[in-house]
Order: C-alpha cells, then sequence, then structure tokens
C-alpha cells in the first residue's frame, strides 16, 4: 500500500519549526555578526598566553575559563536554553538588519573607527586570560554606574567567550537586571544568593549558574537586588559572596550603589581589582561641569567619591582606577583628564547615544560603532590598570569565613563595623556602629 502523502498542514508546521530553530541560531549567539572574534582552533585550546607586567590574574587552577550551565553552551549560543531560565524575546528582523546596515556603513565611511574596533578586539582576546572583580561607583544616581556595568561586561562576556557575571550592589532597589531585559523575579537576588550559598545549597559554581538568569546574546549571568529592601547584606558576607563568584565565573562586574558607607558598597570596592568612577553630564553634580563656577567646590559627586574612599584607606587604588564619563564632548577630553589628576590613556568620554539612555535595555548589536569602539577600548584599559597594592585589597578574613561558616548569627543579627569618611584633609577615623546582636557582643572589625 502507498504511504499516503504528507498534508499540507503537516509540511507547513515542519517548514515553521525548520525556520524558527535557523532564526534562533542566527539572533542568539553566532558568531557571523559584526563583532566576531577570530578563535582558531591553537586558540581555542587556551594555549598559554605571556603574562603582562602588572596584570592582575586569578590563576587557571582556582577555576574553569568557561563555566556551562546545563543545557546551555558557553557564552550563550542561544539554542539550548533551560526551563525557566533566561529572558525570551522576539527579535525584529528589520531592527537587526538595519543595525548591521549602520555598522557596515560606519565601517565603510570610517576606517578609522573599524581599525580601532579591530586593534581592541585583538587586546581583549589576548588578555582573555586577565580575571578580575571591578566595581562601578559614584555616590551620585543616575552617573551611569548601572549601564556602564552591565554593557562592559556584556560585550566582554562575548567578546572573550567566557562566562561573566554581573550583581547589583544596591541597597535599594536597582535596575542592573532590567538593563539587561531580565525581570527581578527570573533570577537570583543578593541576600538571597548569600543566605542560600550560606546555607550550603550553592556550593559549587554550577549550582550558582542554575539558579541565574543570562542574556541570550552573550554569556553575562546577573544577579539582582530586592524589589523592596528588607536591610543590608553584612560586608563581610558581601565580601564572602563575591569571592566565591570569582572562583568560578571569568569576571564579576558590581554595579554599586550611592552609599558611600553601605556595606554592599564597601564590600565590592574592598574586594575590587579595579575601579571605574563613572560620570553623566546629564546628571546634575554627577561630574564637574566647566560651564560654571562652583564656589563650594561641591557639585563634583565623581570627586568626592575618589577623595573619600581614598581616605578610606585605598589611595592608590582609587588612583589606578578608571574614569568613563558619558555624553560628554570629546574636545574636553583632556580637560577632565588634568582635572582629576589621571593620564590621559585612563579617562574616556562615551559619546552621547540613545541606546544607553536611562531604563533602556542593552543590545549589543544595536549600539553604533563609535560607542562600541570606545566600550572595547574602556575593556582593555580596565584589564591592563595596574594591580593595587595588596594591603588595599581587604579580603574576608578567616574569623569572619569561621562565622560565616557558622550560620550563626543571622543576618539581623550581625555587628557591622563601618568606617566613618573624614574631610580630605583629615585621616579615616573609623566609628563602630552595632546593631542589635542577641548571640555576641560588639567588636571593631579586624
Amino acid at each position: 500500500m502507498d504511504t499516503p502523502p504528507q498534508s499540507r498542514s503537516g509540511r507547513r508546521q515542519f517548514l515553521d519549526r525548520f525556520l524558527n530553530s535557523r532564526q534562533v541560531a542566527s539572533a542568539a549567539g553566532s558568531q557571523t555578526g559584526p563583532d566576531s572574534v577570530s578563535t582558531p582552533d591553537a586558540e581555542q585550546s587556551h594555549a598559554s598566553v605571556p603574562e603582562r607586567p602588572g596584570s592582575t590574574e586569578r590563576p587557571d587552577t582556582e577555576s574553569p575559563e568557561i563555566i556551562s550551565a546545563p543545557g546551555r553552551s558557553p557564552a550563550s549560543d542561544g539554542v539550548n536554553v533551560p526551563d525557566g531560565v533566561g529572558a525570551t524575546r522576539r527579535v525584529d528582523p528589520l531592527v537587526v538588519v538595519g543595525s548591521h546596515i549602520r555598522y557596515a556603513s560606519a565601517s565603510l565611511f570610517r576606517p578609522d573607527l573599524r581599525k580601532r574596533n579591530k586593534a581592541a578586539l585583538d587586546a581583549l582576546w589576548r588578555l582573555r586570560r586577565t580575571k578580575k572583580t571591578y566595581a562601578f561607583l559614584n555616590s551620585k544616581g543616575a552617573s551611569g554606574k548601572t549601564v556602564g556595568s552591565t554593557t562592559t561586561g556584556l560585550l566582554f562576556a562575548h567578546a572573550i567567550k567566557r562566562d561573566c557575571v554581573v550583581v547589583d550592589m544596591n541597597d535599594s532597589p536597582g535596575g542592573t537586571a532590567r538593563r539587561l531585559g531580565i525581570k527581578r523575579t527570573e533570577t537570583m537576588q543578593l541576600p538571597e544568593y548569600v543566605r542560600r550559598y550560606r546555607g550550603g545549597e550553592l556550593s559549587t559554581t554550577e549550582s550558582i549558574a542554575d539558579n541565574l538568569a543570562w542574556p541570550r546574546e552573550s554569556g553575562i549571568f546577573v544577579i539582582s537586588s530586592e524589589a523592596v529592601a528588607k536591610g543590608d547584606v553584612p560586608k563581610y558576607q558581601a565580601k564572602i559572596g563575591l569571592e566565591k563568584l570569582t572562583e568560578g565565573f571569568h569576571s564579576v562586574f558590581c554595579d554599586l550603589g550611592n552609599g558611600i558607607k553601605s556595606s554592599g558598597n564597601l564590600a565590592a570596592v574592598e574586594v575590587a581589582d579595579t575601579l571605574v568612577f563613572m560620570g553623566n553630564v546629564n546628571s546634575a553634580d554627577s561630574v564637574v561641569d566647566f560651564r560654571r563656577d562652583d564656589p563650594t567646590d561641591e557639585g563634583d559627586d565623581l570627586k568626592n567619591t575618589m577623595d573619600a574612599y581614598a581616605n578610606l584607606g585605598m589611595p592608590e587604588k582609587v588612583k589606578r582606577g578608571i574614569i568613563v564619563i558619558l555624553g560628554a564632548p570629546r574636545n574636553l577630553h583632556r580637560r577632565y583628564a588634568d582635572h582629576y589628576g589621571f593620564p590621559l590613556d585612563r579617562v574616556f568620554i562615551v559619546p552621547k547615544n540613545r541606546y544607553m539612555k536611562r531604563g533602556g535595555v542593552v543590545r549589543r548589536d544595536r549600539l553604533p560603532l563609535s560607542v562600541r569602539v570606545v566600550m572595547y577600548e574602556i575593556l582593555v584599559a580596565m584589564l591592563e590598570a595596574e594591580r593595587p597594592p595588596e594591603d588595599e585589597i581587604k579580603l574576608a578574613t578567616p574569623a569572619e569565613r569561621e562565622k560565616f561558616a557558622s550560620g550563626e548569627p543571622t543576618q539581623d543579627g550581625d555587628t557591622e563595623t563601618i568606617p566613618v569618611v573624614s574631610e580630605r584633609s583629615e585621616a579615616p577615623t573609623p566609628t563602630p556602629v552595632a546593631l542589635h546582636d542577641h548571640t555576641s557582643p560588639s567588636r571593631p572589625r579586624p
């Protein structure tokens, strides 16, 4: 008996499934985009790369260079997506095509940008074994901390084919997850992560990755802040949580809040290898305004933030940081460098663009070439930044680790000592601030 022919609806369903699978594979993580990096087989095997003098590297023996959650490939190939993890979105073909056309035209008519883009990507690939923790900070809101941490993290993870994580350290509701197109409820929040890690549920990197969401277009995971802040995570617990992330993920990008003395901010700044000071010319007092006089010398929160952390015992870490200013005219580059006392190669101006506006979702393929080139160059400077002195990288002490492992006292009963920010000309004077503790007396921080 002849086999009955396939129905028209059956053929149509098969064709739809085939086309959908091709669209997902091409839109999510294929390396055919404008920023594809050449990765020959010899480099994919992670051949040894000579170390750069002064670079901060965590040895590969501490952690694998690629972290793959079950059901997905490194840097997110976008085909096998674990159930319930990650934000699915529909890609508008016209927007994608338009972005590539704009990129191609910029490459054609701006050969200088094309050369800078290639040089930056080659440098990132050469430095891909350098693993760091970064803190993006400014005590002023709307200064670009969130867009800076998420954009650099996303571009970096995609460029070097490694899994990285961005952490929202805000003690109030932050927008880090939203910037990556992820709902806060789809990923772990910082207090939840610390609590579950302390309770023994998240003993491996894979178990952490299984509970985190990630954008389909790169291998950047995200830990969000709480929707309604219920209290600060004690500083030593936040430190230990960040140190655990550095064991498995390639790099950690910390999006800090506005509070200089908040426990999350202090934890991130103290364990960070490189500080990135963000400023936004469209946010009042976020950065120095050369167009107006400031007789009080208090309308520059970027400078105030630098002075505050320098007075908290980290002057060299501040001096070796990076400055990124959003939306300023390029002809002010040298003036900003002179004002803050930084070399030109560690001060960057990101051109004004609508793709990095407050509240928008960062899409790698939609960033103009002129913006993307600067972001890649910022990443190169972050990797090449000189390591701070060992006494300014303040990791958790053995006593704090023992206290963390014991599970007691509870988070609400921990005693925390927060140093007080002193005046610029005075030395820091630590003042203990003791919370109510039913289990242990208040004692100074080691």
